[in-house]
């Protein structure tokens, strides 16, 4: 008898709700080798990522945003289901609105390895900045 298949792995991201059919639009060029998961609210992000780690699929990808509905912090989110999934590698998401306001922090929690890396949620038809350093992290 062989063993039962093992769940494809996933990218887990949470963002507020309108930012996520932009969000999901951007990472289903990576739906081929992975779960594309896209949740609106911390709980959703804490249910998900229970879910993966109870059924152990394998999490590439953390991809939290500045701001979630439902905790004060993305960067405490993050925090929070990287201590659920450890392996996956973790990138904040900002929005050009608050990126200003959110780079000061960004850099700080950065510099204290607090996730990877930090990037623009895609505005435009094409960013491949924004796909390059996601395929980079992927490829780790």
């Amino acid at each position: 008898m062989s063993e039962p298949a093992r769940p494809r792995p996933a990218l887990l991201l949470a963002v507020e709700p309108e930012q996520c059919p932009t969000v999901t639009s951007e990472f289903q060029r990576y739906a081929r080798d992975y779960e594309v998961v896209c949740v609106e609210s911390a709980e959703e992000a804490r249910e998900a990522a229970a879910r993966m780690h109870e059924r152990g699929q394998p999490v590439a990808l953390l991809g939290v945003g500045w701001r979630v509905p439902g905790i004060d912090s993305g960067l405490r989110l993050l925090a929070e289901l990287h201590g659920v999934l450890p392996t996956a590698r973790r990138i904040c998401l900002t929005t050009r609105d608050a990126y200003g306001l959110s780079l000061p922090k960004l850099r700080e929690s950065l510099a204290r390895g607090k996730f990877d890396t930090y990037l623009l949620i895609p505005q435009g038809a094409r960013d491949e900045e924004f796909h390059t350093a996601v395929t980079e992290y992927l490829s780790d």
